[in-house]
């Protein structure tokens, strides 16, 4: 293991302690893991709203945590999440999601979750963050590397924060997957910037101890006694200039160790959080809180920092109407406004002043007489399965082994019969849609639709993989340019007297014929009007539109709206951080 890593930041040159009765790490492969995630347990596809990047100010205690969950199964994420507002904590790692490839996505409660995990095959292992709805607005991007390894990077004042969740092979993994692992951390922490914040936190699966040695790296108030692991990663940490975070600070045993066996009999410290050593006095305590329960048997492990979020400036999110339903009231009020508006005199406006007109006028008419959408998703989770974990969690704190277990059914049994009670309800939802096509095909995607969360990252042209959000526009943006270039070789029309045809101007007719087959149900564009208000502005809105397509064919000049859109990438079959394998949608 010697040699293995490049020092950037050397500590020194003492040697390592190993105990000869060193025993091994855990005997955690033996724990009989719940039953699989299901993808119920968020909506995927969900994205965060609009917002102006704030920083985190290195400056106010915030909590900051890692978990192993043991399998992010159903109805655990709002569990955890739960936990999370409990302790205050502003971001959490989690080890063991056993979620299948990477994405990012928002739960119904407002918390951002990125993970990576394996591309296909057996559900185990995973790992990745939970973010709270201040840390996510300071979210700069992140990396997902491994099924044991995920970087993510946030926006800090006077220096950005990068942190690593990492979650090792147990103790029963060979040397060359150990080998593996570490090295493919080292590439990870070379790339980072030497100014960022650095923490990595995770399930190491090693014992590093009780240290008698004085050391600058490792504290004195380790638990139990180091093995072969803990030699592995006390070298790992000499390399990188990492204190383990854990072994500094004296506390009670039962704040020590995060990991119970499943008899209770055997408790260890195995999980871990490092910081770059020129940080130390940036971290207050870091100590497990034992009567934190997901239904693991591993502890939640929180370190309280110097990091403060500043006040958030947010974009007001855009107003949804409900187009199912446009009264008569609105097509009279929006055409009084576009009447007005063909009074003036429009040869005095521009193509783009024109348009805001027209826009202000629809949005401030739907404004008036249409009723806006509400948000009727409620958690598919009970307040009784909530309450249930709420008393396996006493349990737990009592410390009752024989009472948790009996919670942890009853959790186990609730969970099923609200998944059960969830799709009862969408089929008498079903039911009472009647010839409502629209609803029905809606909640039975709700039901059947395998969704999928987003993956931000992608790769350059020469495969590197690009984690910062204005690196990834930009290579959006010259892969577009490059997809949709121009290559015509025909030739415009040229008259008798060697000048070229134009164009002839848009019809009324046309523009009327094309606002008709507008079709319904579908997502508006930038300027945030639904193709239904446009359908129900009436022969003034006709009028108008078409006014505004002469003057841009006068003028060649767009409206700026005109010249935007939005492209939604979507992964198709091969390398997801490539832009080549990814289909963008406008």
């Amino acid at each position: 293991m010697r040699g293995r890593y490049q020092c950037r930041n050397p500590a020194s040159n003492g040697g390592t302690r190993r105990p000869d009765d060193a025993s091994m790490a855990t005997g955690e492969e033996e724990h009989v893991v719940p039953t699989r995630h299901s993808c119920n347990d968020a909506e995927c596809t969900a994205d965060n709203p609009e917002h102006e990047r704030s920083s985190m100010n290195l400056r106010k205690h915030q909590v900051i945590g890692t978990w192993n969950v043991q399998g992010m199964t159903a109805g655990k994420l709002e569990i955890v999440t739960k936990r999370m507002e409990e302790q205050h904590s502003c971001v959490l790692g989690i080890s063991e999601t056993w979620w299948i490839n990477q994405g990012r996505f928002t739960t119904d409660n407002g918390y951002t979750v990125i993970y990576s995990g394996k591309d296909e095959g057996k559900r185990e292992f995973g790992v990745g963050f939970i973010l709270d709805r201040n840390t996510a607005r300071s979210f700069l991007g992140f990396n997902p590397i491994s099924d044991r390894i995920i970087s993510l990077r946030l926006h800090g004042h006077p220096f950005n924060i990068s942190v690593v969740q990492v979650y090792a092979p147990t103790s029963t993994a060979s040397d060359e997957a150990m080998e593996n692992f570490y090295g493919q951390l080292q590439d990870v922490l070379d790339k980072i910037p030497s100014k960022d914040m650095l923490i990595i936190l995770g399930d190491w699966n090693a014992k590093v101890g009780k240290c008698d040695i004085k050391s600058r790296l490792i504290g004195k108030f380790g638990l139990g006694e180091r093995n072969d692991r803990g030699d592995s990663l006390e070298e790992f940490c000499q390399a990188n200039d990492l204190i383990v975070g854990n072994t500094f600070f004296q506390q009670h045993p039962r704040r020590l160790w995060t990991w119970r066996s499943p008899g209770g009999n055997v408790k260890n410290q195995i999980d871990y959080v490092l910081l770059k050593r020129r940080w130390r006095s940036s971290l207050f305590s870091v100590r497990t809180r034992p009567g934190a329960d997901c239904g693991s048997d591993h502890q939640l492990l929180v370190a309280r920092m110097k990091l403060k979020l500043k006040a958030k400036k947010r974009v007001t999110p855009p107003v949804r109407f409900d187009v199912d339903k446009i009264p008569e009231q609105y097509t009279v009020s929006v055409g009084n406004r576009f009447e007005a508006l063909l009074r003036t005199d429009e040869e005095e406006l521009s193509p783009n002043e024109l348009w805001e007109e027209m826009k202000e006028a629809v949005l401030s008419a739907a404004e008036e007489n249409i009723t806006k959408k509400k948000k009727k998703k409620q958690p598919w989770i009970s307040k009784n399965t909530m309450e249930l974990a709420d008393k396996r969690q006493e349990a737990r704190k009592r410390g009752d082994l024989p009472e948790w277990r009996k919670q942890h059914r009853e959790v186990t049994k609730a969970v099923r019969a609200d998944q059960r009670d969830f799709v009862e309800r969408k089929c008498e939802d079903m039911e009472k849609a009647g010839n409502d096509s629209k609803k029905v095909f809606a909640l039975v995607k709700e039901l059947t639709q395998k969704t999928s969360a987003r993956s931000d990252v992608i790769n350059d042209r020469n495969g590197t993989t690009l984690t910062e959000s204005e690196d990834i526009k930009t290579r959006w943006a010259e892969y577009c340019t490059e997809l949709y270039e121009q290559k015509t070789e025909e030739e415009p029309t040229i008259n008798d007297s060697g000048e070229i045809d134009p164009e002839p101007p848009p019809l009324l007719d046309e523009v009327r014929k094309s606002m008709k087959e507008i079709k319904n149900g579908k997502s508006p564009g930038c300027d945030e009007i639904p193709g239904e208000l446009w359908m129900a502005s009436g022969e003034q809105g006709v009028i108008i539109m078409w006014k505004l397509c002469d003057k841009i064919w006068r003028d060649a000049e767009w409206p700026k709206d005109w010249k935007r859109a939005v492209f939604i990438p979507i992964p198709k079959k091969g390398n997801i951080k490539s832009a080549q394998t990814t289909e963008p949608s406008a």
